[in-house]
């Protein structure tokens, strides 16, 4: 059973500069995973992932179905980019994740 994988990803918006924290983790053994966009607060929560050997993909489709947000994690190098769709256009946004070092839990 693979273990809960916890990553802190950021992206660059292309054009802004404008960038976005989140907070990722990954149960791969349920086929899962959960996002945190840290800004703005939007959260994805335990919806399911697709997991590759060479990547984990998480497509969130919205309650009106008017808008996707597709993010994607390399495994081989943690390369991490996220695209949202709205009324068919598409922006993406491109950056990297990093592995938090582990901390002494309370709980």
């Amino acid at each position: 059973m693979a273990a809960t994988v916890y990553l802190n990803c950021t992206t660059t918006h292309a054009k802004t500069q404008h960038v976005t924290n989140v907070d990722v983790t990954l149960f791969e053994s349920e086929g899962r995973a959960s996002v945190v966009v840290r800004g703005s607060g939007y959260t994805a929560a335990n919806v399911p992932a697709v997991f590759t050997s060479n990547e984990v993909t998480i497509s969130v489709v919205s309650k009106s179905g008017s808008s996707t947000s597709v993010w994607k994690i390399d495994r081989t190098n943690l390369a991490f980019s996220h695209e949202f769709i709205i009324l068919g256009v598409a922006d993406v946004r491109r950056g990297s994740c990093t592995i938090p070092p582990p901390t002494e839990r309370k709980f």
